[in-house]
Protein backbone atom coordinates (compact mmCIF):
# COMPACT_ATOMS: atom_id res chain seq x y z
CA UNK A 1 0.00 0.00 0.00
CA UNK A 2 3.16 2.65 0.61
CA UNK A 3 4.15 2.59 -3.21
CA UNK A 4 0.11 3.29 -4.14
CA UNK A 5 0.37 5.99 -1.72
CA UNK A 6 3.16 7.32 -2.78
CA UNK A 7 1.84 7.06 -6.87
CA UNK A 8 -1.66 9.02 -5.38
CA UNK A 9 -0.15 11.69 -4.14
CA UNK A 10 0.97 13.19 -7.27
CA UNK A 11 -2.78 13.44 -8.45
CA UNK A 12 -4.43 14.58 -5.48
CA UNK A 13 -1.98 17.81 -5.89
CA UNK A 14 -2.75 17.99 -9.41
CA UNK A 15 -6.22 17.26 -9.35
CA UNK A 16 -6.34 14.42 -11.75
CA UNK A 17 -8.75 13.02 -11.26
CA UNK A 18 -9.14 10.50 -13.72
CA UNK A 19 -5.48 9.44 -12.75
CA UNK A 20 -6.50 9.61 -9.61
CA UNK A 21 -9.24 6.88 -9.57
CA UNK A 22 -7.22 5.28 -11.46
CA UNK A 23 -5.11 4.17 -9.34
CA UNK A 24 -7.59 3.93 -6.58
CA UNK A 25 -9.01 1.04 -8.20
CA UNK A 26 -5.93 -1.26 -8.16
CA UNK A 27 -5.19 0.45 -4.25
CA UNK A 28 -8.51 -1.18 -3.45
CA UNK A 29 -7.92 -4.67 -5.15
CA UNK A 30 -4.87 -4.51 -2.76
CA UNK A 31 -6.19 -3.35 0.63
CA UNK A 32 -9.31 -6.07 -0.19
CA UNK A 33 -6.75 -8.97 -0.55
CA UNK A 34 -4.89 -7.75 2.68
CA UNK A 35 -7.95 -8.17 3.80
CA UNK A 36 -8.72 -4.18 4.45
CA UNK A 37 -12.11 -4.35 3.65
CA UNK A 38 -13.48 -1.08 4.62
CA UNK A 39 -10.49 0.34 3.06
CA UNK A 40 -10.90 -1.56 -0.46
CA UNK A 41 -14.50 -0.41 -0.69
CA UNK A 42 -14.00 3.01 0.88
CA UNK A 43 -10.98 3.46 -2.19
CA UNK A 44 -13.56 1.76 -4.92
CA UNK A 45 -16.35 4.44 -4.08
CA UNK A 46 -13.59 7.32 -3.90
CA UNK A 47 -12.99 6.05 -7.59
CA UNK A 48 -16.22 5.53 -8.80
CA UNK A 49 -17.17 9.31 -7.32
CA UNK A 50 -14.07 10.59 -9.13
CA UNK A 51 -15.22 8.84 -12.49
CA UNK A 52 -18.63 10.24 -12.05
CA UNK A 53 -17.75 13.45 -11.51
CA UNK A 54 -15.42 13.35 -15.05
CA UNK A 55 -17.90 11.87 -16.77
CA UNK A 56 -15.92 8.73 -17.48
CA UNK A 57 -17.94 5.88 -17.96
CA UNK A 58 -15.57 3.43 -18.43
CA UNK A 59 -13.57 3.93 -15.45
CA UNK A 60 -16.68 3.86 -13.42
CA UNK A 61 -17.73 0.33 -15.09
CA UNK A 62 -14.11 -1.07 -13.89
CA UNK A 63 -14.74 0.36 -10.54
CA UNK A 64 -18.47 -1.42 -10.20
CA UNK A 65 -17.18 -4.37 -11.86
CA UNK A 66 -13.79 -4.55 -9.07
CA UNK A 67 -16.40 -3.81 -6.18
CA UNK A 68 -18.46 -6.46 -7.40
CA UNK A 69 -15.44 -8.79 -7.31
CA UNK A 70 -14.39 -7.93 -4.06
CA UNK A 71 -18.53 -8.53 -2.57
CA UNK A 72 -18.43 -11.85 -4.37
CA UNK A 73 -15.33 -12.71 -2.55
CA UNK A 74 -16.88 -11.89 0.52
CA UNK A 75 -20.17 -13.97 -0.18
CA UNK A 76 -22.29 -10.61 -0.36
CA UNK A 77 -24.58 -11.65 -3.25
CA UNK A 78 -26.88 -8.80 -3.19
CA UNK A 79 -23.97 -6.71 -3.39
CA UNK A 80 -22.18 -8.25 -6.00
CA UNK A 81 -24.99 -8.68 -8.03
CA UNK A 82 -26.24 -5.05 -8.30
CA UNK A 83 -22.50 -3.66 -8.40
CA UNK A 84 -22.09 -6.51 -11.99
CA UNK A 85 -25.42 -4.61 -13.11
CA UNK A 86 -23.77 -1.23 -12.86
CA UNK A 87 -20.81 -2.61 -14.67
CA UNK A 88 -22.67 -4.41 -17.44
CA UNK A 89 -25.14 -1.13 -18.18
CA UNK A 90 -22.22 0.83 -18.39
CA UNK A 91 -19.90 -1.45 -20.43
CA UNK A 92 -22.68 -1.29 -22.34
CA UNK A 93 -23.34 2.61 -23.00
CA UNK A 94 -19.68 2.71 -23.91
CA UNK A 95 -19.92 -0.27 -26.12
CA UNK A 96 -16.53 -2.03 -24.20
CA UNK A 97 -17.54 -5.37 -25.41
CA UNK A 98 -13.99 -6.67 -23.46
CA UNK A 99 -15.38 -5.22 -20.33
CA UNK A 100 -18.85 -6.41 -21.07
CA UNK A 101 -18.03 -10.23 -21.19
CA UNK A 102 -15.41 -10.07 -18.08
CA UNK A 103 -18.52 -8.46 -16.35
CA UNK A 104 -21.15 -10.74 -17.79
CA UNK A 105 -18.91 -13.84 -17.31
CA UNK A 106 -18.17 -12.93 -13.67
CA UNK A 107 -21.96 -12.48 -12.99
CA UNK A 108 -21.91 -15.71 -14.57
CA UNK A 109 -19.91 -17.89 -12.10
CA UNK A 110 -21.42 -16.06 -9.08
CA UNK A 111 -25.24 -16.98 -10.34
CA UNK A 112 -23.23 -20.83 -10.86
CA UNK A 113 -22.36 -20.85 -7.37
CA UNK A 114 -25.84 -19.87 -6.85
CA UNK A 115 -27.14 -22.46 -8.61
CA UNK A 116 -29.03 -20.58 -10.70
CA UNK A 117 -28.12 -22.11 -14.03
CA UNK A 118 -30.20 -20.78 -16.60
CA UNK A 119 -29.00 -17.22 -15.51
CA UNK A 120 -25.17 -18.72 -15.18
CA UNK A 121 -25.43 -19.75 -18.81
CA UNK A 122 -26.99 -17.08 -20.13
CA UNK A 123 -24.36 -14.73 -18.82
CA UNK A 124 -21.65 -17.35 -19.60
CA UNK A 125 -22.61 -17.81 -23.24
CA UNK A 126 -23.66 -14.18 -23.70
CA UNK A 127 -19.55 -13.51 -22.78
CA UNK A 128 -18.72 -16.43 -25.02
CA UNK A 129 -19.70 -14.22 -28.13
CA UNK A 130 -18.33 -11.15 -27.34
CA UNK A 131 -15.17 -12.25 -26.85
CA UNK A 132 -15.33 -14.74 -30.20
CA UNK A 133 -15.96 -11.64 -31.64
CA UNK A 134 -13.28 -9.56 -30.05
CA UNK A 135 -10.82 -12.82 -31.03
CA UNK A 136 -9.85 -12.78 -26.97
CA UNK A 137 -8.62 -16.03 -26.45
CA UNK A 138 -7.51 -16.02 -22.99
CA UNK A 139 -11.37 -14.68 -22.26
CA UNK A 140 -12.33 -17.13 -24.48
CA UNK A 141 -10.82 -19.61 -23.18
CA UNK A 142 -11.79 -19.20 -19.57
CA UNK A 143 -15.98 -18.55 -20.29
CA UNK A 144 -15.70 -22.16 -21.66
CA UNK A 145 -13.83 -23.37 -18.66
CA UNK A 146 -16.81 -21.86 -16.72
CA UNK A 147 -18.84 -23.07 -19.13
CA UNK A 148 -17.67 -26.75 -18.85
CA UNK A 149 -17.40 -26.57 -14.77
CA UNK A 150 -21.43 -25.59 -15.15
CA UNK A 151 -22.22 -28.42 -17.36
CA UNK A 152 -20.04 -30.92 -14.91
CA UNK A 153 -22.19 -29.55 -12.44
CA UNK A 154 -25.53 -30.44 -14.22
CA UNK A 155 -23.79 -33.71 -14.74
CA UNK A 156 -23.49 -33.40 -18.07
CA UNK A 157 -19.56 -34.94 -18.32
CA UNK A 158 -19.51 -34.96 -22.55
CA UNK A 159 -20.64 -31.40 -22.59
CA UNK A 160 -18.16 -30.68 -20.02
CA UNK A 161 -15.63 -32.30 -21.25
CA UNK A 162 -15.89 -30.32 -24.86
CA UNK A 163 -15.62 -27.27 -23.26
CA UNK A 164 -12.12 -27.91 -21.32
CA UNK A 165 -11.56 -29.49 -24.55
CA UNK A 166 -11.64 -26.25 -26.55
CA UNK A 167 -10.37 -24.38 -23.79
CA UNK A 168 -6.81 -26.58 -23.36
CA UNK A 169 -7.27 -25.78 -27.14
CA UNK A 170 -7.03 -21.90 -26.59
Amino acid sequence: PHHYEKAIKPYQNEQEKTGLANTLIPLGDLEGRLGNIDQARSHYDKAIELYQNEPDQLGEANAFKAIGDLETRLGNIDQARSHYNKAIDLYQNEQAKLGLANALKALGDLERRLGNIDQARSHCDKAIELYQNEQNQLGLANALLALGELESRLGSIDQSCSHYDKAIEL
